[in-house]
């Protein structure tokens, strides 16, 4: 975020910024960003950085029940209807191997007062379809925007391996010189792990 703060305001950067210098200083957990502008003037960003683990994420795509493989650009003009501030989206496993995406709705929410986005795509719109009938997960919107976005520049296809609700959901973008795999967290499915009624005593 600090360092995105240093470029909010990219049109007047343009226009006075004629050279960026980044130094990093790794003893001092330091990263300095100098903006050489017009007339001279110097503007310095002194950002400070705490180092941590790289995290090792284990996972199999060989050994998810579903899987939905195609080109991004279907996905990514389907979640253009869905709100910017939305978090959550719902993608599910409809009939004849149809593929829904719905906002998510918070359990215990006013179904009058809440607004519901769905839409369904044809198993023709992809390349292929192997998913579990009636399987739904839920997972973040923003990251699944982003991805969408780089694979679409990218033109590269999507595929998208998964179990069911509550195990990781994982997005993998392959070409010959690149290799991404997206791995996200699924909400659990409160119906599937019914809490026990509480007892009186």
């Amino acid at each position: 975020q600090s360092f995105l703060g240093v470029f909010r305001s990219l049109p007047s950067l343009e226009k006075t910024v004629w050279r960026c210098l980044i130094l990093l200083k790794p003893q001092a957990s330091r990263l300095i960003l100098q903006l050489h502008c017009k007339y001279g003037v110097t503007k310095t960003h002194n950002l400070t950085f705490q180092e941590c683990e790289r995290l090792q994420a284990v996972f199999d795509t060989q050994r998810c029940a579903s899987s939905i493989a195609g080109p991004a650009q279907v996905l990514a003009e389907a979640v253009v209807h869905f709100p910017q501030t939305l978090t959550e989206v719902t993608l599910e496993a409809g009939s004849g191997g149809k593929i829904g995406l719905r906002n998510y709705v918070e359990e215990g929410a006013e179904p009058s007062k809440t607004m519901v986005t769905e839409l369904w795509l044809a198993k023709d719109e992809f390349q292929a379809v192997a998913v579990a009938p009636g399987s739904r997960i839920t997972f973040c919107l923003k990251e699944f925007r982003g991805l969408l976005t780089f694979a679409e520049a990218s033109n590269l296809p999507l595929t998208i391996h998964y179990d069911a609700a509550g195990s990781p959901v994982i997005f993998t973008l392959e070409d010959t010189v690149l290799e991404v795999h997206l791995v996200l967290a699924t909400l659990s499915d409160p119906e599937s792990n019914p809490q026990p009624p509480p007892t009186n005593g």
